[in-house]
């Protein structure tokens, strides 16, 4: 292929890629996709918060912060804590916001509400206790004071189990709390036992943001298929961009470009890796990076891409023999 035609492919491609982006899917796939950075931010907090709760209640590793001499560190064990429950909180309010801008349809009016949605958010979330008191719990950590801890411990299992709670009396010095949290705060006894509450709200959470996204796939598929018509369109012609531009400079001498380069855009640094490390011939290679491509794309590739991009392989491969 001369240069001519291979500046008229990157001319295409381009006009197909402003084709795409201007797309009313595009833009609701970007909207519904871009929740999930939100569910990753509240999912991390999580995680972070959980482990080590987990460490202070039940990892032997502990004890010695529960030993009165060492109360230095047991006070910095708490400011850890609440540390962490703080971003916990904060993005779990984030995440409320968040997903009523996107689920009801205030950043697309493409998106709204889908039949059953409203009811399940009420009953999980609206109306529920402890889902009031985990988001009124983020108005306590940041707009009131850093929230106490304490620690209540018992023995069980030939070992020391220990719960570490938001003392009840420290949270009821609040006034502001919504009622729904205030029937919730009349549940506890002595304090609020943060692992459990924490994990309780996660799950929930995640098990109907699940069902959400579960639902969105189903209401939008045909806008979600057309996007990926037109995006697969794009990288086709991207792939065999890249290609051509591979050939022509294996044509002019040209050993600098890396061989795998022609599959950016689709596969990931996990499937470079893969490609890399593992003791394949240089058809074997191609033959998986083909394979690869088309399980990420959905689609197969066709015979003249498969034979050009098995091409830029073998022809690497006897200019290096040659030399």
């Amino acid at each position: 292929m001369q240069e001519e035609e291979l500046i008229s492919m990157g001319r295409r491609c381009m006009d197909l890629s402003d084709e795409l982006w201007q797309m009313p899917e595009h833009k609701l796939y970007r909207d519904l996709q871009g929740i999930d950075i939100s569910i990753g931010t509240f999912r991390s907090n999580y995680v972070i918060l959980n482990a080590f709760l987990t460490f202070l209640a039940s990892d032997e590793r502990a004890n010695h912060l529960f030993i009165t001499r060492n109360r230095d560190k047991f006070l910095e064990a708490g400011r850890h804590v609440v540390f962490c429950l703080h971003n916990y909180v904060a993005s779990a309010l984030s995440l409320v916001d968040h997903s009523r801008n996107v689920y009801e349809g205030r950043l697309n009016k493409l998106i709204q509400p889908f039949l059953g949605y409203k009811e399940r958010k009420d009953k999980e979330f609206a109306d529920d206790p402890l889902a009031r008191f985990v988001i009124g719990l983020r108005q306590y950590c940041q707009h009131y004071k850093a929230p106490s801890i304490d620690v209540l411990t018992t023995y069980s299992g030939e070992r020391f189990v220990r719960k570490i709670r938001l003392p009840l009396s420290s949270l009821l010095t609040l006034d502001d709390w919504h009622k729904k949290a205030k029937a919730y705060l009349r549940t506890v006894e002595d304090g609020v036992d943060i692992q459990q509450v924490a994990t309780t709200y996660h799950d929930r959470v995640m098990a109907f943001h699940q069902w959400v996204q579960e639902r969105h796939e189903e209401i939008y598929a045909e806008d979600f298929q057309r996007f990926r018509e037109k995006e697969r369109e794009v990288l086709l012609l991207q792939l065999e961009i890249n290609v051509e531009h591979h050939l022509l400079a294996i044509s002019k001498g040209n050993n600098t470009l890396k061989r795998l380069d022609v599959f950016t855009y689709v596969l990931s640094s996990g499937d470079f890796v893969r490609l890399e490390q593992e003791p394949l011939t240089l058809h074997e290679q191609a033959c998986l990076a083909i394979t690869l491509y088309e399980q990420r794309l959905e689609t197969s590739l066709t015979e003249k891409i498969k034979e050009v991009t098995t091409q830029v392989r073998w022809g690497l491969a006897k200019r290096h023999q040659r030399q």
